[in-house]
């Protein structure tokens, strides 16, 4: 199946949606005075004002459009389970082998690169072909194969 995260880029992607959630969360909470004293001069509306409560209330509609959708991703990745399984209903603690071993897999054996979109020279322990299940067997996923 060919799908866009996959396993050289789902570390890119979790990072990605981590730290989108982290900059709304900022705004948000940098901007809360800003917005509640906009809130209570709206009978005396200006552009200015009109942008910044519209731009607040956005923000605030990403962040619970995006906040199920970051927590779904990171508990797949603590758990070592993809979008695939979940929706399959597959055994979704198949491969899951633990905190230390699933994030190694995801974010490489470097922990000083933990918070870097990349792997570092050491890369990532395995192939994405084949998967080590939590009973430590070998699993092949090659595409087409089912």
């Amino acid at each position: 199946m060919g799908t866009s995260i996959g396993f050289f880029n789902r570390k890119p992607f979790l990072l990605l949606l981590l730290y989108m959630l982290l900059v709304t969360l900022a705004a948000l909470l940098w901007n809360t005075p800003a917005f509640l004293q906009a809130c209570a001069r709206l009978a005396n509306v200006d552009w200015a004002t009109a942008c910044f409560v519209a731009l607040f209330a956005f923000s605030l509609f990403m962040l619970c459009v995006m906040g199920p959708f970051v927590l779904a991703s990171f508990r797949a990745y603590l758990h070592n389970y993809t979008y695939l399984e979940e929706l399959t209903q597959s055994d979704l603690k198949k491969y899951d082998r633990g905190f230390k071993a699933n994030h190694s897999q995801v974010f490489g054996l470097n922990r000083w690169l933990d918070p870097l979109p990349f792997h570092g020279r050491r890369g990532l322990p395995g192939d994405g072909l084949r998967w080590v299940d939590h009973d430590l067997q070998y699993s092949f996923c090659l595409e087409g194969n089912n």
